[in-house]
Order: C-alpha cells, then structure tokens, then sequence
C-alpha cells in the first residue's frame, strides 16, 4: 500500500495572503497503487465523476461536463490508471486510462503565474510499475512520474523536482529538476517527495475567475508518454530547374510523417513563422503572379486549422522605404509579436547596396502600418518575448538593428561578425544570438548594454540558430554540415551533431525533447531533394530523416507553439 502526502502551492502575480511562497494545505491518505494520485478522501461521491469536490456534486469527466475545481480550496480527489481499471475502493475507473484532464477555477481573487503539487510516496518494491533506479539513485527502487502543462487558452511550462530525483526521462535536465512544456515532462524518482510544478508560459498569467486545465499521466513504468503531435511548417520549393512548384510540407512531429502539402503560387520561398497560438502560419514567398495579388511579393497566410491558403498580403516597395526597381522589394524574414498582432517582414533589393526596410503588418487587417529603414539586405528577424524590441541582422552591414516596436523606430545598431543571418532571443530576453556565416561563429549580445559580450566559433556557415525552452542550450544549424549545441552557461559548443551538409533551418518542439533540422542538401545537393533531420535533445542523437520532396531557407520557428 502506497501512502501519499500532498502540499498545494499557489503563486500569483500580485501578492495572495499566505500563498506565494508557503503550503496552502495537506491532506492524507491511503491508495491502493502507485498509479493512482489522490486529493483528500472523498472516495465514495460524485457518482460516477472522475473527480469530486467536498461537497460531492461537481465533478469534470471525459466528456467535459460538470463544474471546475476551485483552485483555492482543493480538497478532491482524482485518480490516474494506467489499466483502465479503478485502482480506489469504490470509485470508478478514470476514463482515459493513464492520462487526465481536469478543469480549474481561478477563485483566488488575483492572477496566477503557478500551481504547484508536492507529493510524498513511499511505494514500495511489491508496487507493480517500480523498477530499478539507473541515474543517481542506482541500487534503490523508482518510479516514474508524469505531468502535463494546461491546454486551451492557458498554457503552462513543467518541471518535476524532488529530493529524492533519480533521472529524467523526458524533457530538458537542470540539476535535479526536469523541465518541459505542456508536451508532458517525465522522470524517475525513488521513494520521497516529488514536485509538479507548472507555471505560465512566457510570463503568462490565469486571470481571476478564468478557468484552467492541468493533467497527469500515470505512473508508466519508465516509458515516456504519447508524443503531443505538433505540426512543423517547411516552407518548400522544387529545385531548380524545373523550379514553379512551391509548396509548404505540414510534418506531424509525433508520428514524423508529412500529411499535406499546401501549394503556394509562387516561385520560391524564403521564410515561415507560427503565429503564437498555433493558428496560423506565414511564409515570404517570392515573384508572385497569380491573381491573388498580381506580380509581386508577399506573405502566404496559412490556416493551420484546415492548412488552406487563405490570403496573401502584398509586398509593394515602389516609392517607400524600399526603392526596389523591378517587383518592389523581396521579402525575406517573417517574425511575428508574442500577442499575435503584429508581422516583422524583412524586405531588401537583391543585395545592390540600398538599405532594406521592416515592414510592420497588422495580422487582423493585414495592411502595412509601418516601414522602418534598416541595413543592407535585412534577413531573418526575432522579436523579444515581450514584444517590446524586433532584432534584425542585416547581412551585408555587419550589423543588427534594434527596433523600438512601441515607436517602430530603431533605437540601436550593433556591429557583429560577417554576414549575420539569423537571431535567437533567450526566454528570459537577456540575451541575442546572432549566426554570422561569412565568419564561422554566432555572436552574443547583452540586449542591456547592446554589446557583443562574446563570439563562439560552430561550424561552417551558421544559418539559423535556436534556444531551448529553458534557455540553457543554443541549437545551430550549419550550412556546411551538421548542428553545433552552445552550451549558454559556458558560452561554448558542447556537442556537434552530424546531420548532413546544407543545414538551414532548426526549431524544436515547445518541450524542448526534440529539435527539427531543414537540411537542404542531404539528398544530392543544392539540386536534390531536401530532409528534415530529427535530434533527441537529451542525448544529442539522429533519431529520424524524413524527406520532404524540396529545398527551403528558413530559419526561425517553424513548430507550433
């Protein structure tokens, strides 16, 4: 029999007395497994309901219905079976059979940031799912726990902690926690305290009076859990010649599959984004000339929900910022402000020495509302997590220009090596990375100061760099082969990781177990088909390459958040 002692803690954004910081409650109680998680002892009401309040009348099943669980008096049960079968005395078997949802209220009065469980366990070596410790408790018994972040509107980051931490089996290691996003994070522990902790992403808060979802995985005797199926969007254009067909290959990164393509009228693509809710994909597309929008440039929106075309916004320079002579500027980068409100398009002239500009789109109207003079031949852009700053790197200046997005103005210019391409911004915003091909290397700004702080060699031509969601790695992708792994502690590439040459574009997934490399070249060359290689983040291993029929530049985020 396994004895299990939970604390509630809750954080908010503003001040909660008695909450930030202290344990709200406890509650004891006997279980029948190790997979089965209890709240309180309310083991015989609610009818049927998966979970129970004190009162014994709200409840939230499979389906949805019933009421939320206030989250300022959480005294319910709930259980977890990986069976099917109830593992509590009288009470009904969960319906998903290893995975919950529950709905929450937020009825403390003020926002949340985090909620977190603390659990005590002292399973034993008779409990069916224990097994044999392999990390830092080898020699005593483990099990292995499980938590997801929220979905719907309120989404949260992961981490298990405990004192009695064994391993991680899924998610990103930083001493004894293991840190991942709503995906699920997994790791073993051996008998103690174990900590579910989830807090919003980005800063993110619940409202008071909003409603949330948390869930749990049952204990799985160290397999980790389903793959959330994440789409990624690669941008695609058939090699040339014959050139004309692009497209955008919709990858599900649970199954590494492509299941769609969506054809786009264009001649070539450049750059892709996900709008930060998942909805909607943009992507530069090149020499346009289809009806949609006669012959020019623009931004292919894509519904992420139907994967349709659904409109094309224009890229015209005549007479603007851009003097472009022939089809009004290319566009080029595409970043998108962490509201979902705002596109940062970089747009140049074909490298002929004229600056090139940011035009700034409105996602809801789509029409440019500003055009901000910038480098020569601006490329792939980055918005800070807050939203307050763009940063772009403008490949034949040497620079990056900062740009106040309040004012639409830029604030700073930044010299840093040859040719930057590429930024990645830390997820607390502290910190840019730049990828400079031309020089071999990927500078490092300090956004408080504007200056180079140091200048880390990788391999040949970087072309597209990204942290991790806990911002303790930095991915590189290197056109001359393989993916560098910066270590942002040290400042230094830890590991490099064999992909194939031609390697362009890497995003990974938003619990940061995976990361996904455009590689153009794998094939055959510039002129062959291109790969989209996949990397275990927790060993640094090739575990897929999935081809996907053509050649794209793209670096940025190109999963859904």
């Amino acid at each position: 029999m396994s004895t299990l002692l939970f604390t509630r803690r809750i954080n908010g954004a503003r001040a909660i007395a008695a909450a930030i910081g202290a344990a709200m409650s406890v509650f004891a109680f006997d279980a029948n497994a190790a997979n089965t998680i209890t709240f309180g002892s309310n083991n015989n009401s609610c009818g049927g309901a998966v979970m129970c309040s004190t009162d014994g009348t709200h409840g939230y099943t499979k389906d949805g219905s019933g009421q939320a669980f206030n989250l300022s008096t959480i005294n319910q049960w709930f259980q977890i079976d990986v069976n099917g079968a109830s593992e509590l005395s009288g009470q009904p078997a969960e319906p998903d059979k290893g995975v919950g949802g529950f709905l929450v209220l937020n009825d403390t009065g003020s926002a949340v940031s985090s909620f977190s469980l603390t659990i005590t366990d002292d399973f034993t070596s008779s409990t069916a799912s224990v097994h044999t410790c392999s990390g830092a408790q080898k020699g005593n018994i483990c099990d292995n726990f499980t938590a997801h972040g929220g979905s719907g509107t309120y989404k949260f980051n992961t981490e298990l902690s405990g004192t009695d931490w064994d391993r991680c089996t899924q998610g990103t290691i930083s001493g004894q926690t293991c840190t991942g996003a709503p995906g699920g994070v997994a790791a073993d522990f051996a008998p103690n305290s174990v900590t579910y902790t989830w807090t919003g992403q980005n800063g993110s808060t619940i409202p008071a009076g909003s409603y949330f979802v948390i869930s749990f995985t049952g204990w799985n005797n160290d397999a980790a859990p389903p793959l959330t199926p994440w789409d990624a969007y690669i941008a695609l254009a058939t090699p040339c010649p014959p050139c004309g067909d692009v497209y955008v290959a919709v990858l599900d990164t649970a199954t590494n599959t492509v299941t769609t393509t969506v054809q786009l009228p264009y001649a070539n693509v450049a750059g892709a984004t996900v709008s930060p809710d998942g909805s909607t994909v943009y992507v530069t597309s090149l020499f346009g000339n289809n009806g949609l929008c006669g012959s020019c440039n623009a931004i292919a929106v894509i519904s992420a929900a139907s994967n349709t075309l659904i409109s094309t916004i224009p890229i015209n320079a005549y007479n603007t910022a851009v003097p472009c002579n022939y089809y009004g500027g290319y566009p080029n980068g595409v970043a998108v402000s962490p509201d979902g409100s705002t596109l940062y398009v970089t747009v140049y002239c074909g490298g002929n020495g004229i600056n090139g500009s940011v035009f700034v789109i409105n996602t809801a109207t789509q029409a440019v509302t500003a055009m901000i003079p910038v480098g020569v031949e601006p490329y792939y852009p980055a918005v800070s997590p807050d939203g307050s700053k763009v940063y772009v790197p403008n490949l034949f200046s040497g620079t990056v220009s900062v740009i106040n997005t309040a004012s639409n103005s830029v604030t700073a210019t930044i010299s840093v090596g040859g040719t930057p391409d590429a930024i990645a911004i830390s997820p607390d915003g502290t910190q840019v990375y730049v990828s400079n091909s031309a020089e071999n290397d990927v500078s490092v700004i300090n956004v408080a100061s504007n200056t180079v702080i140091a200048t880390i060699p990788v391999g040949q031509g970087p072309y597209g760099l990204a942290f991790s969601p806990n911002g303790s790695n930095v991915y590189v992708a290197n056109q001359g082969g393989g993916v560098s792994v910066i270590n942002v502690a040290s400042q230094t590439v830890t590991a490099t990781i064999n992909v194939g040459s031609g390697t362009v574009g890497v995003s990974l997934t938003p619990d940061g177990s995976r990361v996904y490399v455009e590689d153009y070249a794998v094939n055959g060359g510039s002129g062959g088909s291109g790969t989209v290689s996949v990397i275990d983040a927790a060993n640094n291993t090739v575990t897929a390459q999935i081809p996907v029929g053509g050649t794209g530049l793209q670096p940025g985020i190109f999963i859904q958040p």
